[in-house]
């Protein structure tokens, strides 16, 4: 009977290998966590100094979903509201005047709990939306 022998580098390399398995592969992750680690709510930051239109009552439009107040802003006035985010979606923000004029909207936007969405009605209908 004849005993094959293995190479001495594929031993330690085999070695090497289950040395790494055996270990788990275990890191330390120093990071913080992701902004929306735990967080059910988002910043939703309004700016209003659109030319030409007084008081505006605010809405939340998700796309499928349950319209939901934000709050009265008056005109050449920023506001910071707190929108509970039940779920990832689509959005947008709705502008209802006051005085009977014609309501606006923002364009649709992405938004998960624990960003902050800025729009800035005097510069059109687009949301920036960041990480808090």
């Amino acid at each position: 009977m004849r005993v094959k022998r293995i190479p001495s580098v594929l031993a330690v390399l085999s070695l090497g290998v289950f040395a790494a398995c055996a270990s788990g592969g275990a890191t330390t992750d120093d990071s913080p966590p992701a902004a929306s680690s735990g967080a059910t709510t988002s910043d939703i930051v309004i700016q209003h100094n659109k030319v030409g239109v007084g008081a505006v009552q605010l809405f939340m439009v998700p796309d499928g979903g349950t319209v939901a107040q934000l709050g009265l802003l008056d005109s050449n006035a920023t506001r910071t509201f707190t929108y509970n985010v039940t779920q990832a979606g689509v959005y947008r923000i709705r502008a209802q005047r006051t005085d009977g004029g014609a309501n606006f909207e923002s364009a649709t936007f992405n938004l998960r709990a624990g960003q902050r969405a800025t729009w800035n009605m005097q510069l059109g209908d687009r949301v920036l939306v960041q990480n808090r």
